[in-house]
């Protein structure tokens, strides 16, 4: 009888953690060399569409207020927002999508001034910007080509750094980025 016990706790630890590991291919919709999906979202800061990378290219984060991994994540890319001289010199857009918890607008606003990131914010809450990318799995940071692909993905990854990011932002837009 223990021995049966075991056996079917061994097994449901397993199922378990295969479930909960998450792979970036089984989680993305989309992949390096992907072209971008057509979006429009806003925010406080207004409207952003993706046709504000045809040409010029840039960076796309998607993110909750709620991510734990996400915080560790933000503030590299609110030192890239600093160094695009503020979306000028390619386009920037962090995006707040629902996702098991209830993401409000007054709960991003409130992390964002806790926080006093400067960068732009707009509202995916019903996903429909997001589940274009992907399944699962935030933060999740797309460097898109000025052609509109996607050159650089990182999913997942709360640890990024500023240099990494601005590192293939160099090598998608052939500009040079001061962190």
């Amino acid at each position: 009888m223990q021995r049966t016990i075991a056996l079917f706790t061994v097994c449901c630890l397993a199922a378990t953690l295969a479930v909960s590991c998450v792979n970036e291919a089984d989680s993305s919709r989309l992949k390096t060399g992907d072209a971008i999906p057509s979006f429009t979202v806003d925010g406080p800061y207004g409207t952003f569409s993706s046709s504000e990378y045809n040409g010029r290219g840039g960076l796309l984060l998607f993110f909750a207020s709620y991510c734990s991994t996400c915080h560790r994540a933000l503030p590299a890319a609110e030192q890239i927002w600093g160094a695009s001289d503020s979306g000028n010199l390619f386009a920037f857009a962090a995006l707040s999508r629902q996702g098991v918890y209830d993401e409000t607008e007054d709960a991003v606003a409130r992390y964002w001034q806790e926080t006093g990131f400067t960068m732009p914010y707009y509202l995916d809450f019903d996903g429909e910007v997001y589940y274009r990318f992907a399944r699962e799995t935030i933060p999740r940071i797309c460097v898109i080509d000025k052609g509109g692909r996607i050159a650089y993905m990182s999913v997942g990854n709360g640890d990024i750094t500023a240099e990494e990011i601005a590192r293939e932002l160099e090598k998608a837009l052939g500009v040079e980025i001061d962190i």
